[in-house]
């Protein structure tokens, strides 16, 4: 008798037990693929979009130094803006569908917290009406029985509810494991759209930047154009003027010395430059040298000597709407010499030596000029030549 009230008491503290073994962490269930777009397909267009990007970027690089290209150029350059605007779609798409994901988990979890709720209440009231019912009633149950098939019947009776509370308690676990694993995830979705919001800033920085540049450059470009396109004749006239005065001036100052050792510095002291006119063949004349911008805006920007030499040219007065404007020229020795021309500022003079990386002046709109910028030209022997064969950007 005391062996079967073993047995019985012992199933019940079983019972009991089980209830302190819920727990753990969950992992949540991999979002079904039912949206119209998938993550897999999302990422395989922004690989594709970023392909071309760089494409597109080669693409300009190449372009940027040929004034007969101009026109290509900025085509290229509307297209990498197009580019970033379609990689910007596909991240919103990608932001919506975490959005949408995120709302439905959260619906998921509520219900399913509710059911478990539900089920644990209800397992608790079975098992706290056991315990009222105490020790004697299991027992006698099995004591009352009619025969011995009675009792064996009322036993397996007695197992099976057990062997149901403890199922329960199995199946309690495994949501309350899934539910914890169903909130991580929505966590790290959240993490993941955060990273894509950083991105998608990013790309949209990437993307003013560069409407920026295109805008500026545009504009600088026109209104030159149209001014030259305007009386053209004036205008070849004054160009083939200032191109005999320094003709002029390098037969009378000739280039002392061997050339300054070391490479060449580019001679604007900023970030986000570029160049808004190349060198080379321009509307049927012919552009001297590199004109060099900044985006954000270039007036009072320094300008730094590309390489140590000697100023030769330190020309502080002007007329507006002609020339160079207020412009410095410094011998680097060995035939060479460098050119910096529109300066709002001129904080150099004749005869001074400059170090590379001095600064010299500071960027600005004087001269025939449309638009704050450095025109910086490289001369041998008075020869103009292309300045990108000798800095870079």
């Amino acid at each position: 008798m005391k062996s079967r009230k073993a047995r019985i008491t012992a199933v019940v503290l079983a019972v009991v037990m089980l209830l302190g073994a819920i727990g753990g962490v969950m992992i949540l269930p991999a979002f079904a693929a039912d949206t119209a777009m998938t993550e897999k397909e999302i990422q395989d267009e922004l690989d594709r979009l970023e392909k071309e990007q760089k494409r597109l970027a080669n693409e300009i690089d190449k372009l940027e130094d040929d004034a007969e290209q101009q026109e290509e150029y900025q085509e290229a350059l509307a297209q990498q803006i197009s580019s970033i605007e379609k990689q910007v779609d596909t991240l919103e798409k990608q932001i919506q569908e975490y959005n949408d994901k995120i709302t439905a988990k959260e619906k998921e979890i509520e219900q399913k917290s509710a059911d478990i709720e539900a089920n644990y209440d209800k397992m608790l009231e079975r098992l706290a009406a056991m315990q009222l019912a105490g020790e004697n009633s299991m027992l006698n149950a099995l004591l009352t029985a009619e025969d011995f098939t009675d009792l064996l019947t009322r036993a397996e009776m007695l197992q099976s509810i057990v062997e149901q509370d403890q199922e329960l308690i199995n199946r309690l676990g495994a949501e309350k494991r899934d539910i914890e694993a169903a909130k991580q995830e929505i966590v790290d979705s959240k993490a993941k759209l955060e990273e894509s919001k950083k991105t998608l800033d990013a790309k949209k920085s990437t993307l003013q930047t560069s409407y920026a540049k295109s805008q500026a450059h545009m504009q600088a470009i026109n209104e030159e154009k149209e001014a030259y396109e305007k009386d053209k004749a004036a205008v070849d006239a004054q160009e083939a003027e200032m191109e005999e005065e320094l003709n002029k001036f390098y037969q009378e100052n000739p280039s002392e010395g061997t050339l300054s050792p070391g490479g060449w510095l580019f001679p604007l002291a900023a970030k986000n430059y570029y160049i808004s006119s190349p060198y080379g063949p321009r509307w049927g004349s012919f552009h001297k040298g590199v004109d060099l911008s900044c985006s954000g805006g270039s007036s009072g920007k320094p300008i730094v000597a590309a390489k140590s030499g000697k100023v030769i040219r330190a020309v502080t007065s002007y007329t507006p709407g002609v020339g160079y404007g207020k412009n410095i020229i410094i011998d680097h020795g060995g035939g060479y010499s460098t050119l910096y021309a529109h300066c709002s500022e001129v904080l150099v003079t004749v005869g001074q030596t400059v170090e590379q990386g001095e600064v010299i002046g500071k960027v600005g709109n004087t001269g025939h000029s449309f638009g704050a910028h450095l025109h910086f030209e490289v001369r041998i022997n008075g020869v103009h030549q292309q300045p990108m064969n000798y800095i870079s950007l």
